[in-house]
């Protein structure tokens, strides 16, 4: 295997990440049937606001269980010659794209104002602590020792969950991996989908969206191949309409 930046990689499930007794108190975590007290107590203000965007989110959630349960991945780790960079597949917080002024006079008038929402479910700050216990774990085999690599961060002096989240938090968690999406989500109207199967907005007549915003979920997958099929087959349902 050639050793260059990011080359390689592996994709883990939850089965993966954490032992069999601990696996099934993180999946009951991904509960589409909670009362929408329950889910709107780590989601966005908006989502009291918009009741679609709470039904998309539990469609949302049930297809992310049946991904999940069904021993799909949900973590990535990428090994570099400098590092390994953890990347948190299928999280179940959510944040909100709103306009910071509507008002013409506003010198942000039309600018968007991103929120990730990150860590706002427990279920991803758990994975995330996971995933750094197996990184751990990965760079104490024998055929990585001796290499012998070093932990810069969080450090081996952070030992117990509550330490490890604490540095994630504060020192090592990005929003992105410079791959944002899935803010357009392709989905039914009343569940607060933006596009509907032939990428045509709702509401709205010769508008269509290409680009990664029209994903429902993030894949575990790099968004580049992802668009090249997204866009394939957007030209060809273009092409079919006219």
């Amino acid at each position: 295997m050639t050793v260059a930046h990011g080359s390689q990689r592996a994709m883990l499930s939850l089965q993966n990440l954490t032992s069999s007794a601990s696996y099934p108190d993180l999946l009951s975590a991904i509960n589409p049937s909670e009362s929408p007290d329950s889910l709107l107590e780590f989601l966005p203000e908006i989502y009291k606001l918009h009741p679609p965007l709470l039904a998309g989110y539990r469609s949302q959630l049930s297809a992310q269980k049946r991904i999940i349960s069904s021993g799909g991945a949900i973590f990535e780790f990428v090994w570099t010659l400098t590092g390994t960079t953890g990347i948190l597949d299928k999280s179940l917080s959510r944040g909100t794209v709103l306009i910071k002024s509507a008002t013409n006079a506003h010198p942000d008038r039309g600018m968007p104002d991103v929120d990730f929402g990150t860590w706002g479910h427990g279920f991803d700050r758990a994975v995330s602590v996971l995933a750094v216990k197996m990184a751990r774990r990965h760079m104490a085999t024998d055929a990585v020792l001796e290499w012998g690599p070093t932990e810069a961060a969080p450090g081996v002096g952070v030992v117990s969950d509550a330490e490890i989240e604490d540095s994630l938090r504060n020192e090592l968690l990005k929003s992105t991996n410079a791959h944002p999406c899935c803010t357009a989500a392709l989905g039914k109207e009343e569940q607060g989908g933006v596009v509907d199967g032939k990428l045509r907005v709702h509401g709205v007549r010769g508008l269509r969206v290409v680009d990664a915003s029209v994903m429902p979920l993030v894949p575990v997958a790099h968004l580049q191949a992802t668009m090249y099929a997204i866009s394939e087959k957007a030209a060809d349902l273009i092409k079919a309409d006219w």
